[in-house]
C-alpha cells in the first residue's frame, strides 16, 4: 500500500467520524436532563398536585423539545406521565423550560383520583398547591400568590390586586380558574402570569410564565396624546401589498378616521419591527387607527405600537377584517392607488429537508477536498463522489421516512393566493402550510401541500375525489376566504351556498367568475358522498362552520335565498361546509365540551375567521393566529393528543389559559371599524373532539376491552397463568400486552379475534401485583381500555370487621381503620399480608378478636381491650368485633 493510499484511508475514517458527529449534533439530546426532569415532574405531581403516587403504576414518556427555539435556548422538552390504578387513570403532561416547570396539564382523569391530601374546595386546593410549590422551589412569589386567595369565594367572579400582581377569579359552574398576572401602576402584563384551574373538583392545569418574562422598564415617558399623534402620522405613511393577476399591488391611498383603540400594556419584542432584549417586557402604547372603508385585503385599520418608555415605534401592521363587507358602498376599489411590481416568490423548503441536504453538501466537501489535495485521479474522484452522494441521500431519506401503516392515511393542505389577501398573510400561509404538511408527513401520513398556485378549483375538486376513492382516511386543512353566493338550479332559484376561494379569485371581478373560480359546498359533497373518508377537516375561512342560512337580522345571506342547511330535502343541493365534508347533519355542535362518539371532527368559523396575521387575543397583541395554529398541530400530531387536548395545550402554551377560556373560542374582535362592527366571531368544533390525528383509528374498527382470568393469590417464584381475550369489530387478528406490575412486559403474537390466549409469569417478591392487559389489532386499533387483575404474592388472608351493640345486638355505624386507612362502616373485610396490623374504630370502643364466632377468644398475644388493637395475620384469616354496651 503506497503512502497516498494510506493517507486516503486515514482521511476517510476521520471523515466518517466527523460526519457522524455532525449529524449527531443536529439531533436533540435530552438524555443529560432526562432523570432530573422526570423526577421533578413526579415530585411536583405528588407534593404540589397531591396525587398519591404510591397507589399508582407509573409509566413515563419523553418527547423532544419542540418548544426550545421559540421560548428559551435551555428548554428541556416535555414529559407525559401515565398513572394507573384500579379505579383511577390519570395522564399528566409537563413542559419544562430550563430547570423550571412551565405547564402541568392533566390531560385525562378517569375514575376517582387517589390523592395524598384533600381540600374542601378549589380555593384551598390552589392555596395548598402554591404553598407546596413554594416549598419545592424556595420562591417567595408562590406564598404571596397563595395569600391573595385568603378572602376569595370560588363561586364568584372577581378581580383583586396585591403587591405587583392582580388576581382574576373566574367561575363557570363546574370549573374555577385563578390567574395572577403582573400589574403595576395600572398597567398589566398578561403574558407574565401564573394560572391554576380546577374542574369538577380536580386539578386541570397549572401554568407558570412568571420568570420567562422579566420586566425591563416600568417608565412611561410617552403620554397618551403623544402616542396617538405618533400613531396617526405613522399610519398615514403605511402601505401594504395585495395580489393582482401575476403582480403585487401596493396600497398607499386611504383615509383614516382616528384612533379607535388606545391601550397601555407590557409586551415583549415578539413580532416587533424594532426589537429589544428578547422575552423582556416593556410598556407599550397600542393605538388602533381606523380607516373609512374596507380597503383591498379587507383592511379596516392599522395598528401602531409605541414603546412607552422611549417613544420608538415597536410595530406597524394592518388590521384585517374577519369577514368582508356585504355592503358594496363600504368597499374601496383596488384602483384607488396602485403600483405594480414583480411577483413575489417564496421558498417553502422545510427545515428538516434543509438540514438533510446541508449534511450531504458538508459530507461531499469534507470527502472530496482532500482527494483533490492528494491529487487522486479525476475519474476516481467522480466515482467516489457519486457513490457517497447516493449513499448519503438514501441515509437522509431513511432517517426521515414515516412509518408505514396497514392503511393509507392522507393529509391535504390548501391555501389560495386569492387576490384580496395581503402578501404578509400569504407569506405566513406559506410557512404554516409547509410546517403542517411536514408534521403530518412525519407521523405516517402521505401528504400533499397544494398551498399557492395549486390551490385552484379544478385541482381541488379532482384531488378531493381522487383522495376519497384511493385513501382510507383523510385529514384536510384549508386557509382561505369564504362567504358564499346564490345559485340558480332547475326548479330552484336563489339558493345560497357556502364556498372556498381559489388562487384565481378576484373580488373585483367576482360577478364574472363567481362560478368558475370558487369551490362550493355541494361540489365538495358530490365528491365525498360515496366514500366519506375525510375524518378531520380544519377549514379556516369565514362561515366555514355556519349552520344557518339566515344572518343575525333574519334575512337570507345576500339579496335573497332559499334552502335548508345540510341534507336540504326541499332544495336542489346539499348546503354547508360541515355537511359537505363529513355528511354529518347530527354532529355534536360542541365537540370540545360535549364530543360525540362518531368518526368525524370538523373545525371552522360560523361567522368571521381571523387572518394568520391577526391577534385573536385582546390581551396578547404580539401573538398572532398563525402561532397558535402552529402549536395546535404540533400537539395534535407529535405527542398523540386528542384534538380537545391539543386545543387546550396550544392555548395554554400561547395564552396561559385553556381553549375554552380564549377569545378565539368565545368571541374575538374581527374589527373595530365603527361603520360596520362585527361580533360573534368564534372558532367552532363539531363532532368528536376525542379523535387523535397521530394514530387515528375510526370507531368502526374498535377493539373491546380484554377479559382476563387468573389466580388472586400465590407465592414468590411459582408460575401462574392468566388467560385473556378480546374482540375486534372488523374481525382483525389481535395481539396482547401483559404488564405484570413488576416492571416486566410480555407481548404475544397475533391471534384470531375472540380466541383465548394464555401467558404465564412468576414474581420474585411478595406484595399486591396488578396485571394489566391491553389489546391491539393488526390495523393498529387499540382496546377501549385495559383489563386489571390483582394477585397477592405471599401469605395473605382476609380480616373480617364487625361492630355489635350488646344491649340490643344491633350494628352501630362505627368507622373501621386498618393501618390508618378507612375500610368500612359497621362491617366489612380487607385482604392483608401476614404480620401485625393496627385496627382502630371511631368512636373509640372496646376490641375483641375472635375466630368469627363471637366470644370465642384466639390466644395469639393480642391486647383485646385496647383501641387501637394489634391483629396478627400469621396463620389464616382473622375477625375483629368491636362491642358497644349501653349504660
Amino acid at each position: 500500500m503506497n503512502k497516498t493510499s494510506r493517507k486516503l484511508i486515514i482521511w476517510l475514517l476521520l471523515t466518517i467520524l466527523t460526519i457522524s458527529s455532525v449529524y449527531a449534533s443536529l439531533i436533540p439530546n435530552a438524555q443529560a436532563a432526562e432523570i432530573t426532569t422526570r423526577q421533578k415532574g413526579l415530585t411536583i405531581i405528588n407534593r404540589a398536585a397531591g396525587f398519591n403516587l404510591q397507589a399508582y403504576n407509573i409509566s413515563v414518556t419523553d418527547y423532544p423539545s419542540s418548544e426550545q427555539a421559540s421560548i428559551a435556548p435551555d428548554a428541556q422538552g416535555t414529559v407525559v406521565y401515565n398513572l394507573k390504578s384500579q379505579g383511577s387513570a390519570v395522564k399528566v403532561h409537563c413542559t419544562f423550560l430550563g430547570d423550571n416547570l412551565r405547564i402541568l396539564h392533566v390531560l385525562e382523569n378517569e375514575g376517582t383520583p387517589i390523592l395524598a391530601k384533600s381540600a374542601i374546595d378549589s380555593v384551598h386546593m390552589a392555596k395548598d398547591f402554591l404553598r407546596s410549590y413554594q416549598s419545592l422551589t424556595g420562591k417567595a412569589l408562590y406564598g404571596q400568590l397563595s395569600a391573595a386567595l385568603n378572602d376569595i369565594d370560588e363561586t364568584k367572579n372577581s378581580t383583586t390586586t396585591a403587591h405587583n400582581f392582580k388576581l382574576d377569579v373566574t367561575n363557570n359552574d363546574d370549573s374555577q380558574t385563578y390567574r395572577w398576572s403582573y400589574f403595576l401602576n395600572g398597567i398589566s402584563a398578561p403574558s407574565k402570569c401564573v394560572s391554576l384551574a380546577y374542574k369538577d373538583g380536580n386539578l386541570e392545569y397549572f401554568v407558570d410564565n412568571w420568570d420567562i418574562y422579566p420586566v425591563g422598564s416600568v417608565k412611561v415617558n410617552v403620554l397618551e396624546e403623544q402616542a396617538v399623534s405618533i400613531a396617526l402620522e405613522k399610519a398615514k405613511a403605511y402601505t401594504w401589498m395585495v395580489g393582482l393577476d401575476n403582480k403585487t399591488v401596493k396600497i398607499n391611498n386611504f383615509n383614516i378616521t382616528g384612533a379607535m383603540e388606545k391601550r397601555l400594556i407590557f409586551v415583549d419584542s415578539t413580532n416587533a419591527d424594532y426589537k429589544r432584549t428578547p422575552n423582556t417586557l416593556y410598556p407599550v402604547w397600542r393605538i388602533g387607527v381606523g380607516l373609512d372603508k374596507y380597503y383591498p385585503g379587507d383592511v379596516v385599520g392599522i395598528y401602531v405600537d409605541i414603546w412607552a418608555d422611549t417613544g420608538q415605534v415597536r410595530y406597524t401592521g394592518a388590521v384585517v377584517s374577519a369577514a368582508p363587507s356585504l355592503d358594496p358602498s363600504t368597499v374601496a376599489s383596488i384602483e384607488d392607488s396602485t403600483k405594480a411590481i414583480d411577483t413575489l416568490s417564496s421558498n417553502t423548503m422545510s427545515k428538516n429537508s434543509a438540514d438533510s441536504l446541508y449534511l450531504i453538501y458538508i459530507a461531499l466537501v469534507i470527502v472530496i477536498s482532500p482527494l483533490v489535495v492528494l491529487k487522486v485521479q479525476k475519474k476516481a474522484v467522480i466515482k467516489l463522489s457519486s457513490v457517497l452522494l447516493c449513499s448519503l441521500m438514501v441515509l437522509s431519506l431513511a432517517a426521515t421516512a414515516p412509518t408505514a401503516d396497514a392503511y393509507l392515511r392522507r393529509a391535504t393542505i390548501w391555501g389560495s393566493l386569492a387576490q384580496d389577501k395581503l402578501q404578509s398573510e400569504i407569506s405566513k400561509q406559506t410557512d404554516v402550510c409547509s410546517y403542517i404538511s411536514e408534521l403530518f408527513g412525519n407521523n405516517g401520513y402521505v401528504t400533499t401541500n397544494y398551498q399557492g398556485a395549486n390551490s385552484v378549483r379544478d385541482t381541488a375538486l379532482n384531488a378531493i375525489l381522487t383522495d376519497e376513492l384511493n385513501s382510507d382516511y383523510i385529514a384536510t386543512v384549508w386557509f382561505d376566504h369564504g362567504i358564499g353566493h346564490l345559485w340558480d338550479f332547475p326548479g330552484v332559484q336563489d339558493e345560497w351556498h357556502f364556498r372556498l376561494c381559489d388562487s384565481d379569485s378576484n373580488p373585483d371581478t367576482e360577478y364574472l367568475y363567481w362560478q368558475s373560480r370558487y369551490i362550493y359546498d355541494f361540489e365538495i359533497y358530490d365528491r365525498t358522498q360515496y366514500a366519506g373518508k375525510t375524518f378531520f377537516a380544519y377549514i379556516s375561512t369565514c362561515m366555514s362552520a355556519r349552520l344557518t342560512i339566515n344572518d343575525q337580522n333574519g334575512n337570507p345571506l345576500g339579496p335573497g335565498g332559499t334552502g335548508t342547511y345540510g341534507p336540504n330535502p326541499n332544495g336542489a343541493k346539499k348546503i354547508g361546509m360541515p355537511y359537505a365534508w363529513t355528511h354529518g347533519a347530527s354532529l355534536s355542535y360542541d365537540g370540545y365540551n360535549a364530543p360525540d362518539s362518531g368518526d368525524y371532527c370538523y373545525i371552522g368559523f360560523p361567522w368571521g375567521s381571523p387572518s394568520l396575521d391577526q391577534c385573536t387575543e385582546y390581551d396578547y397583541p404580539n401573538t398572532n393566529y398563525k402561532t397558535w395554529v402552529d402549536w395546535f398541530f404540533i400537539y395534535a400530531l407529535n405527542p398523540d393528543f386528542s384534538i380537545r387536548q391539543a386545543l387546550d395545550q396550544a392555548s395554554l402554551h400561547c395564552f396561559g389559559r385553556s381553549f375554552g377560556s380564549t377569545y378565539l373560542r368565545n368571541e374575538f374582535a374581527a374589527d373595530w371599524w365603527p361603520s360596520s362592527p362585527q361580533s360573534g366571531c368564534t372558532m367552532a368544533v363539531y363532532g368528536n373532539g376525542n379523535i387523535r390525528l397521530k394514530n387515528y383509528n375510526p370507531t368502526v374498527d374498535t377493539v373491546g376491552r380484554p377479559t382476563t382470568f387468573g389466580p388472586v393469590n400465590g407465592n414468590p417464584y411459582e408460575t401462574y397463568y392468566f388467560t385473556t381475550s378480546a374482540s375486534d369489530s372488523q374481525g382483525h387478528n389481535i395481539r396482547y400486552t401483559f404488564n405484570w406490575g413488576d416492571g416486566t412486559y410480555t407481548t404475544t403474537g397475533y391471534y384470531p379475534s375472540g380466541q383465548d390466549v394464555t401467558e404465564s409469569h412468576y414474581w420474585t417478591s411478595g406484595g399486591e401485583k396488578t396485571v394489566t392487559v391491553t389489546a391491539e389489532c393488526q390495523n393498529g386499533a387499540y382496546s377501549t381500555g385495559p383489563s386489571y387483575n390483582t394477585i397477592y404474592i405471599g401469605n395473605w388472608d382476609w380480616l373480617y370487621l364487625d361492630a355489635k351493640e350488646t344491649t340490643y345486638w344491633s350494628t352501630p355505624s362505627v368507622a373501621f381503620y386498618v393501618d390508618g386507612q378507612y375500610i368500612c362502616s359497621g362491617w366489612g373485610q380487607v385482604y392483608l399480608p401476614e404480620g401485625y396490623h393496627t385496627v382502630q374504630v371511631d368512636p373509640e370502643e372496646i376490641f375483641w378478636e375472635s375466630g368469627w364466632i363471637y366470644f370465642q377468644y384466639m390466644c395469639d398475644g393480642v391486647n383485646y381491650y385496647s383501641n387501637p388493637a394489634q391483629v396478627n395475620m400469621n396463620g389464616g384469616w382473622r375477625a375483629v368485633t368491636a362491642y358497644y354496651a349501653w349504660g
